[in-house]
């Protein structure tokens, strides 16, 4: 609600230098159907998004839709992120093998696998496909409860951030909680779950994380313990 009333209270002027800004996402956009390259297409595009209010409404009003239209980025396809979750995937996995074999559970790791030393059972992280889904998923989520929850542009940006450490801390807890299942009833359980119920948990463990993380810059960082402060001072200025 306050940022729809002051999206209505900016001031309104169109811009007319924008529109050499929305000829150069054109041909941008042009040069990125004739190359086939859909990344610059799609890129282009959501440049032209907001350049066109930006061209009838001006500054003031543009910047207010900056985010909505930055959060299209997520439309691109990003695989090139396979690589940075594949190595994520591995820390991932040695981390898990040093708390199992230190709660006395002897395991090795092997790629991304969990392997018991006794041969009894194999855990495997889900695949870097959808791997990458899920830290997508919560890059967006961040993204998006960062900038509805946080005034500060430096807490907006550690929530984004914190969407690689939940998505770390969630795969590693239940790595961990794999193990126990496997050495306890065997590798059966541990497969079907790793097939089914895997990408959800992480997913709702990660999403978990994100918002305990924003929930926490909110009330105890500096401007959430100011506002406190200024709300006691209002209801007893005595």
């Amino acid at each position: 609600c306050r940022r729809r009333h002051e999206l209505r209270a900016a001031r309104k002027r169109a811009c007319c230098s924008a529109g050499v800004v929305i000829a150069g996402c054109l041909f941008a956009h042009w040069a990125g159907v004739v190359t086939e390259h859909p990344r610059l297409c799609l890129v282009s595009l959501i440049a032209i998004f907001w350049s066109i209010p930006l061209f009838l409404y001006g500054a003031q009003v543009a910047r207010w839709l900056i985010f909505p239209c930055v959060y299209l980025v997520f439309l691109i396809p990003l695989n090139f992120l396979d690589g940075f979750v594949f190595k994520v995937r591995l820390l991932v996995s040695q981390t898990a093998a040093a708390i199992m074999n230190g709660l006395g559970m002897e395991c090795a790791v092997r790629g991304t696998d969990i392997v018991s030393l006794n041969g009894s059972y194999v855990i495997e992280l889900q695949s870097t496909a959808s791997g990458l889904g899920v830290v997508l998923l919560c890059l967006a989520v961040a993204s998006a409860v960062g900038n509805l929850t946080q005034r500060s542009w430096v807490y907006q940006w550690s929530v984004f951030f914190s969407a690689i450490p939940a998505y770390f801390f969630a795969s590693t807890i239940i790595m961990v909680l794999f193990g126990f299942v496997a050495g306890a009833i065997g590798q059966d359980p541990v497969t079907w779950m790793a097939s089914y119920v895997l990408v959800p948990l992480v997913s709702v463990m990660s999403l978990t994380f994100i918002a305990v993380v924003a929930t926490v810059f909110r009330r105890f960082g500096p401007l959430g313990v100011l506002r406190s402060r200024l709300r006691i001072l209002t209801r007893h200025p005595g």
